[in-house]
């Protein structure tokens, strides 16, 4: 989920609403992919990404990455997102 319009390579409009963890309504205005360039210059594309305005940060799913067949690691201060044996991403 991301508030960042600008980010779509493609969009379509939706309408409906998500409920955050504080059981806050947002309203979603659209979904599609969201292209990311990544620190070592690589660029990943993410389907089914919502769009929020109303969030202040963007948010992923790991349960809707596990669907994907992608596995999240979480460690101590890091995590990373593998399929099979190549790591797709990494973040803090």
């Amino acid at each position: 989920m991301t508030p960042h319009r600008e980010w779509f390579s493609e969009y379509e409009k939706y309408n409906g609403n998500v409920f955050l963890g504080d059981d806050s309504p947002k309203k979603i205005m659209g979904h599609g992919r969201v292209k990311l360039l990544l620190n070592n210059g690589r660029i990943r594309t993410l389907p089914g990404v919502l769009h929020i305005p109303g969030l202040a940060r963007n948010l992923i799913s790991v349960s809707k990455m596990a669907d994907a067949g992608v596995k999240t690691v979480f460690e101590k201060d890091r995590c990373k997102m593998i399929r099979e044996a190549m790591v797709l991403m990494r973040g803090v």
